[in-house]
């Protein structure tokens, strides 16, 4: 899961890290999301600080262009009619993605792809998880908090035997243990 569906505002670029793999997703005009590598594969600047028009992502830097759905490279400004690039032959990196149960999911393959080169998209083997219904009529809370820690000290204080017992005394916890 790399976002809730609400975080998605349409024809708007926004940066995530899923699996320690930088992203930017966005949805195009027709309101399909994409996941595409947050670095453009000229110069690496993330393509999370670009525009995008509802159909291609352009890099903030040098103004290359790529197709949002499959990372395609679609123009490089910079070539005169004389430079025989094929342009059509580099991508952006593209990740899998779908829409379902309120979030939107991409697939990570492992070993994870080249961040940006040469490399189509590569299909899931399997479709993503589901969320368990209970009934037709079931609605779906997503809760979030950001925490000022890492994420290691983070669950090390929550879940630490040696902080639950001596820290966690308050008068909406426990009373701290009588001593003789």
């Amino acid at each position: 899961m790399a976002a809730a569906s609400s975080e998605l505002p349409q024809k708007q670029l926004r940066r995530t890290v899923l699996l320690e793999t930088p992203l930017v997703l966005g949805r195009d005009s027709q309101g399909k999301p994409f996941a595409m590598h947050d670095a453009c594969p000229h110069r690496g600047m993330p393509l999370s600080y670009g525009w995008f028009d509802g159909q291609q992502v352009e890099c903030s830097y040098h103004g290359w262009k790529f197709d949002a759905q499959s990372g395609q490279c679609q123009l490089v400004p910079s070539l005169t009619a004389d430079q025989r690039l094929k342009v059509e032959r580099i991508y952006a990196g593209s990740y899998p993605c779908q829409e379902h149960d309120d979030y939107i999911w991409v697939f990570i393959p492992e070993p994870k792809p080249a961040a940006a080169g040469f490399s189509k998209p590569v299909e899931p083997p399997f479709p993503p998880p589901r969320v368990p219904k209970f009934s037709e009529k079931y609605k779906i809370a997503h809760l979030t908090a950001d925490l000022p820690c890492s994420v290691d000290h983070g669950i090390i204080g929550l879940n630490g035997s040696c902080a639950r017992s001596l820290v966690h005394h308050a008068w909406w916890w426990r009373s701290p243990p009588q001593h003789s």
